[in-house]
């Protein structure tokens, strides 16, 4: 019987959703196709339309409409009008330009314009031409006529807007500059006629940060040009500025600064033709009689030598009578600075030059031409403005404030009235006359010291003529003062004296003082007597012969005179008083004259001015009679100061007096130059002033401090003077001592004098150098270590067969280590080749001498010159290590060593193994780096960069950095387990490229 199984399996049931999730994709498609429809509309373009004269410069697509710098369209289209006169051009502006789009905005082409009054637009050189914009009013508009030009500035622009008006434009132009203490301020921005067509008014904006210095009585003038007056005796020229003087330009001044309103906007103002019309000037009337040498606009009213004014017009005086001197009236305008001055007390005269056979009454009247003279009058008196001119300058009496002196003059020479009196070549004051002393052989000269000078006159003050030039001096030093133009033209009166002591009782007026003929006749006030007899066969001349006391002039032989036995001349020297402590009784006094001998010359200032007299001080009571030794004294212990004797091969520009410097103080002078024994040499003895002595100790350097040493190369230059004393008339400097224990110098003690600073600084250890060629090398030359200069050539002789050159050299004693017995000496030279240059200074500078120290203990002084650097092996500090390689490829020495990237040494030479198979680099690890290097460290060249690419692996760029990019460079990396770090001369392999493991190592700590 079978039997049937039935199986039956409940379905499940899912309530589907309304909506399939793909329809999300076209609907939010659609979304986005809305938004950017809606987007287009919103954010289209506003079409608008500008008539143009031309299309010139506009370039459709690519010109541009810029408001205040920033793009707001482009053109699209160009068309011609239908009238063919005019050109339209259709411009797409952007959607937010609406608001700018408004019935008075107007638009123009901006090109590059270059004019006398400005440039402007050059930014369209490099972008093109593009059309600028000026927002106006009124309701919105999409037509428009382009202007000309750009748009006048608006009323409302930040800044002062006011107007002047002038008679005519002149230079003036748009763009020119507004000129306040020649700064400029603001600019003109628009001109036009006025309805009558008699006035053209010029608009003007002043910038809003200086709207404040326009006052409501500012004056205006043109300040276009050059504005030049003047007469013979010189002239006054006036401009605002390089621009003004091309471009033209308007300059303003405030005549009562602080003291008025502020100008507003709209102000007008008169624009005067120059700056004197524009001055605010005081008016005042002068009556001249009928030979008045006067000039409208030219006659000028002065005041010690200053101008205060001018005669503005000159009109003859109708109402007066035939029987009137004084018929013709002046307005005279003066700076207002004088009104306070011009009261009933005030005198007027006409200071005429007055020229005879004679008498020349001021030169410089003559070039100045008939002016005014005024005498102020006292402030606090009525004022007065109508005044008559006096026929001759007032008679002065002591009312006058200041000092009123009288000077007694044998004669007169070149002084006249009116001449100036003059301190420190200031003006201060004037000589009011002179007359006849009772004597009847000298005069009376009345001198006016101004008030506010008047304290520089005390007892002690000496007063000369000083008319001209003064040349002083000598070969060593001269000196060529010039007076004031006036006191040069005219000549006058100088005085000096101890103005620092405030002791000094204030002087009344009549006091009198001497009058000397000259400034030297001032200074050489006292005398006294030199006896020579006549078997001396010096030449002494009156008023020739100086007497000198270190290298100063200190007097000069006034009178010589033959004694009543015929066997002696008494010489009278008048000398400067302040060296009065000299003259005592065993001071000596000797003459100095040129020698010749062993091919020297010596005393060149005496060859060339003549002998003159030294006085050496000696010690004793005063006396005035002294006789002429035949010789220099010798120094002795005893001397005042400290005497040393220096050695030197030559006397050069040395010679008694001359200077000894310190730091350029001043601490001595040279007593006497000598030869020595042998005639080879001079011995030159020094006195060292007491109060610097302790600055000399017995390993003292003293070197010739005479003119302008200059040294260095095209990239370090020096240029070193003593003083400017020992530039003219020579020097001996001497140098800090370096050890301050060492002793002080004694009485007498012997030096070498060294030709220069660098010699004495070297204090050189002699070294011979013996090339087995002749060497192109100069005296003079540096000796260098590493660009540093350790020495210098003294001597290149080249040998009698022409086949050697034998080279003297001195080397700082300070590096030992340089003349160690296996140091390295070469000739460097300029090397210029494709791959690198060096010693590029030898160009100019000429070749030299370079060297390597060595590390001997010995010492030695001849060794042999190379032509070529040694090789470098080692350096004194860090690990030295050398590196096998194939080849050199691009390295070079002076390549970085890089240890992660960082810079950890460099390499310092190369060379071919023995057998030449390999090179050998010589590399150097700096000292704080050298721990990073083990035996089993590995080298590799990081010169260049490391390129690996694939199509799926992309690209991969290693390099050490970019130096080693430009210049090479060597890597190395050292493994993690540890091994024994390395010596000196350790050796390891370069392997072109480091293995992957290599980059991961890392050294235990």
């Amino acid at each position: 019987m079978s039997q049937e199984i039935s199986t039956t399996e409940s379905a499940i049931v899912k309530k589907s959703s309304k909506m399939s999730v793909i329809w999300i994709l076209p609907i939010l498609a659609a979304i986005i196709g809305i938004w950017m429809i809606v987007n287009a509309v919103m954010t289209a373009g506003i079409n608008i339309q500008v008539q143009f004269e031309s299309a010139d410069g506009i370039v459709v697509g690519k010109t541009e409409v810029r408001y205040k710098g920033l793009v707001v369209g482009v053109v699209k289209n160009v068309n011609i009008t239908k009238d063919m006169d005019n050109v339209i051009a259709h411009i797409e502006m952007d959607y937010r330009a609406d608001v700018l789009l408004k019935e008075t905005t107007a638009f123009w082409i901006v090109r590059p314009e270059v004019s006398l009054s400005q440039i402007s637009g050059l930014d369209t050189v490099f972008s093109g031409n593009y059309i600028a914009m000026a927002v106006g009013e009124g309701a919105t508009k999409h037509e428009f006529v382009a202007l000309d030009k750009a748009a006048p500035i608006s009323e409302d622009a930040p800044g002062l807007h006011i107007s002047v008006y002038a008679t005519n434009l002149g230079s003036v132009a748009i763009g020119s500059q507004v000129f306040y203490k020649k700064i400029a301020v603001g600019k003109v921005i628009d001109y036009e006629l006025e309805e009558d067509n008699d006035w053209v008014k010029i608009n003007l904006l002043i910038e809003k940060k200086y709207k404040k210095l326009v006052k409501v009585d500012s004056r205006f003038w043109n300040a276009s040009g050059i504005d030049i007056s003047g007469s013979l005796s010189g002239f006054h020229l006036r401009t605002e500025s390089l621009g003004s003087i091309v471009a033209g330009g308007i300059a303003f001044y405030n005549p009562n600064n602080d003291e008025s309103a502020l100008a507003e906007n709209s102000h007008t103002f008169n624009l005067y033709d120059t700056y004197d019309d524009a001055k605010a000037w005081f008016e005042i009337t002068l009556r001249f009689d009928n030979f008045s040498a006067v000039t409208v606009g030219k006659t000028k009213v002065r005041y010690a030598e200053h101008d205060l004014g001018f005669v503005k017009s000159l009109e003859f005086d109708k109402n007066s009578k035939d029987t009137d001197e004084y018929r013709w009236v002046g307005k005279v305008f003066l700076d207002p600075e004088v009104a306070p001055y011009i009261t009933e007390s005030t005198k007027f005269w006409l200071d005429k030059p007055i020229i005879s056979l004679d008498k020349m009454d001021s030169f410089n009247k003559i070039l100045e031409g008939t002016y005014i003279a005024i005498e102020p009058g006292i402030i606090g008196d009525k004022p007065k403005s109508d005044f008559t001119i006096l026929d001759t300058q007032p008679i002065n009496d002591y009312s006058k404030p200041g000092l009123h002196l009288q000077l007694l003059a044998k004669n007169l020479n070149s002084i006249n009235a009116e001449q100036g009196v003059y301190y420190k070549r200031m003006k201060v004051g004037n000589i009011e006359g002179f007359e006849l002393a009772e004597d009847n052989v000298s005069f009376n000269v009345h001198v006016y010291i101004e008030e506010k000078y008047q304290h520089l006159v005390n007892e002690n003050s000496v007063f000369f003529e000083d008319s001209g030039f003064e040349l002083t001096g000598n070969l060593q030093s001269f000196s060529l003062k010039s007076r004031p133009l006036q006191a040069l033209l005219v000549g006058g009166i100088s005085f000096h004296g101890d103005v620092k002591n405030k002791s000094h009782k204030p002087l009344e007026n009549g006091a009198i003082f001497p009058l000397y003929h000259s400034r030297k006749d001032a200074r050489y006030s006292e005398k006294v007597y030199l006896t020579v007899k006549n078997a001396n066969k010096n030449e002494i001349n009156a008023n020739i012969t100086r007497l000198m006391y270190q290298g100063e002039e200190i007097g000069m032989v006034s009178h010589v005179k033959v004694t009543k036995d015929l066997k002696s001349r008494i010489a009278t020297i008048k000398y400067d008083p302040k060296f009065t402590k000299l003259f005592v009784k065993n001071s000596a006094v000797w003459m100095v004259e040129p020698k010749i001998s062993a091919g020297s010359l010596t005393g060149l200032d005496a060859l060339v001015k003549g002998a003159y007299l030294v006085i050496k001080q000696g010690d004793g009571t005063p006396t005035k009679n002294f006789y002429l030794s035949d010789s220099a004294p010798a120094s002795r212990p005893g001397d005042p100061g400290l005497q040393l004797i220096i050695s030197s091969d030559e006397a050069g520009s040395i010679t008694v007096g001359t200077p000894v410097t310190y730091l350029q103080q001043h601490i001595g002078y040279v007593e006497t130059v000598n030869f020595n024994g042998s005639g080879k040499n001079v011995d030159i003895t020094l006195t060292i002033d007491d109060e610097y002595r302790h600055f000399v100790r017995d390993d003292a350097r003293f070197y010739q401090g005479s003119g302008i040493n200059v040294a260095g190369n095209i990239t370090d230059l020096d240029i070193r003077t003593e003083s400017l004393a020992s530039v003219i008339r020579g020097g001996i400097a001497l140098l800090p001592s370096e050890n301050s224990e060492a002793k002080a110098a004694s009485e007498m003690q012997k030096f070498k004098l060294f030709a220069s600073r660098s010699q004495a600084i070297l204090n050189g250890y002699d070294v011979q150098l013996e090339f087995d060629t002749v060497v192109d090398l100069q005296e003079g030359a540096p000796v260098k270590f590493n660009n540093h200069v350790v020495g210098n050539v003294n001597n290149v002789a080249v040998n009698n067969n022409l086949t050697g050159t034998k080279v003297s050299l001195s080397i700082s004693k300070k590096f030992p280590a340089l003349f160690a017995k296996d140091a390295k000496f070469w000739l460097s030279s300029a090397q210029i080749g494709l791959t690198n240059i060096e010693n590029p200074q030898a160009i100019l500078t000429g070749n030299f001498i370079s060297v390597v120290p060595g590390e001997s203990k010995n010492s030695a002084h001849i060794f042999s010159g190379l032509y070529s650097k040694p090789i470098v092996k080692s350096l004194t500090t860090g690990l030295n290590i050398g590196l096998r390689t194939n080849s050199l490829g691009s390295l070079k020495v002076g390549d970085p060593i890089y240890y992660r990237q960082i810079k950890v040494g460099k390499v310092i030479d190369f060379d071919l193994t023995r057998n030449a198979n390999a090179v050998i680099i010589y590399a150097n690890i700096d000292s704080k780096y050298q721990h990073l290097l083990n035996e089993n460290s590995r080298f590799w060249n990081a010169s260049g960069i490391d390129v690996d690419a694939g199509i799926f692996s992309g690209i991969k760029v290693r390099t050490e950095s970019l130096e080693s990019i430009l210049s090479g460079g060597l890597a190395f990396a050292s493994p993690a387990e540890g091994a024994p770090l390395v010596n000196n001369r350790a050796l390891f392999d370069i392997f072109d490229e480091p293995k992957k493991e290599w980059l991961d190592w890392q050294i235990n700590k």
